[in-house]
């Protein structure tokens, strides 16, 4: 499953060598440049969330909408599911993925619910699905769980974050 967090955010249109680009041209899921206070102006998406008026509705797609992609299923030749969404750099590229091909205002990171399981001390794999390898019965099973410390807690959907973050233009 996906995490619910947009992980860019910018204005769309049609597509350019170098990705979709602004109705200004200004490229892939960037501002449309500095506001009256010398900062970033603020994205789409960003103006949609603080209620403010926008032109049209940001758009987004969830991971899922991305498996028909062919440079996901060759990733997926080479790589599990699990090790997708736990390594950084993988995530991010999956991520990134459909934000090259098409005019979305944002993405959502590629993760799985499951990825804060293990800070708890919980183990499990796909088999397909996510199967623990200890399910939690009882509460003297849920008073046995561990608690994590804020840092611990999917490491790798925030350093995924920071790649994503990165890849994109300021």
């Amino acid at each position: 499953m996906d995490g619910s967090t947009p992980a860019a955010a910018g204005t769309a249109a049609p597509r350019t060598a170098g990705g979709p680009a602004s109705p200004s041209g200004s490229g892939p899921l960037r501002r449309s440049g500095p506001g009256p206070d010398g900062r970033p102006a603020p994205t789409l998406l960003e103006r949609a969330i603080a209620r403010a008026p926008v032109p049209r509705r940001p758009l987004w797609i969830m991971r899922q909408a991305g498996r028909y992609l062919p440079e996901y299923r060759e990733l997926r030749k080479r790589y599990g599911f699990k090790e997708l969404a736990g390594e950084p750099e993988l995530a991010a590229e999956v991520t990134l993925q459909p934000l090259r091909r098409f005019p979305f205002d944002a993405a959502i990171v590629f993760a799985d619910i499951m990825s804060p399981i293990p800070a708890l001390g919980v183990d499990f794999d796909f088999d397909p699905g996510p199967v623990v390898a200890a399910p939690i019965r009882s509460a003297a099973a849920v008073a046995g769980l561990r608690e994590p410390a804020p840092g611990e807690v999917a490491p790798e959907v925030i350093a995924a974050l920071g790649h994503v973050r990165a890849a994109l233009p300021a």
